[in-house]
């Protein structure tokens, strides 16, 4: 089954070698249903991010993924993210040739404490004299208390005709430096589930993000 959707779309893509910090945890995908670039007309994009210059950051950068067929929510429904729950827009989405929607959305942002240990190391290493003596004792670096903050996003993709959920997808990513810097990874992480999901043509090659 061919939906005209497709996510070369929001392959949400990072280089590689960058997402280390990001983990999927699970993700679905509605059964024979298979994504094609080359049929999409216009995917509207969403991220359900508090902040508006954050959200507004996201979906540019998601959209700028996307290229040619991606539209920010906040350019086609303005401020309001809620619109898109309102009677008609569905309709009003099709009319316009919207062909699919993905929301990207932070479910959770946790902290926790962790303990790194100490590691021990050979005293000559603290004196400039210390190399003198043959049975040299060590020193103990001290372990020290640090936060780690864990952003947890979920990413679901949808058709507008007909209206249904296609795939979706949690994550979890620890300690970006930045909210966007999270949907970076998020992009390369959900991009290679969906191919390994068959939601997406293996044949179909996304644009690699470039950080900024």
């Amino acid at each position: 089954m061919n939906i005209k959707l497709s996510i070369g779309l929001v392959a949400l893509a990072l280089l590689a070698n960058s997402c280390n910090s990001t983990k999927l945890v699970t993700s679905w995908a509605e059964p024979d249903v298979t994504v094609d670039k080359r049929n999409l007309n216009k995917l509207l994009i969403i991220a359900l991010i508090k902040d508006d210059g954050t959200r507004r950051q996201a979906e540019d950068r998601l959209v700028k993924f996307s290229a040619p067929h991606g539209i920010a929510s906040y350019r086609y429904l303005g401020d309001n993210v809620d619109a898109i729950n309102d009677p008609g827009v569905n309709d009003r989405m099709i009319r316009d040739g919207i062909d699919g929607i993905v929301i990207m959305r932070l479910v959770d942002r946790a902290k926790e404490q962790v303990w790194i240990p100490g590691t021990p190391m050979p005293s000559m290493m603290m004196s400039p004299w210390g190399f003198h003596g043959m049975g040299m004792g060590m020193w103990n670096n001290p372990g020290f208390m640090t936060m780690d903050v864990t952003y947890v996003i979920q990413t679901n993709v949808y058709s507008t005709s007909p209206s249904r959920l296609l795939w979706t997808g949690t994550t979890t990513t620890v300690n970006p430096n930045r909210m966007i810097d999270a949907v970076n990874e998020v992009t390369d992480v959900v991009y290679r589930q969906m191919v390994k999901d068959g939601l997406i043509k293996k044949e179909q090659k996304w644009r690699k993000s470039r950080r900024g």
